[in-house]
């Protein structure tokens, strides 16, 4: 396993960890509930038009999942600057 990859799991574990500790909210709740409505949608749709609402939903997850990654790491390197320019590290 390379270093990139080691950074990206541990910066995975930690974004699953904050994220239980937030715990359950109400935006939760009524995602799960959209959910269960686009199912019901979908399913009464040409499955080729299903496909590729389905696609873009996937591709638009994994985006934003890239994208918080992203943010995490550039969050703790801001932090870091911070720290040292503050004379704290």
């Amino acid at each position: 396993m390379t270093e990139k990859e080691l950074t990206a799991v541990i910066i995975d574990e930690l974004k699953e960890f904050a994220l239980a500790q937030k715990g359950a909210s109400k935006e939760s709740a009524e995602l799960i509930e959209l959910s269960k409505q686009v199912k019901t949608i979908l399913e009464n749709i040409l499955p080729e038009q299903a496909q590729i609402i389905n696609t873009y939903i996937n591709k638009t997850a994994a985006k934003a999942d890239e994208d918080c990654s992203y943010l995490y790491l550039q969050g703790a390197k801001d932090c870091v600057k911070a720290l040292k320019r503050l004379d704290v590290i």
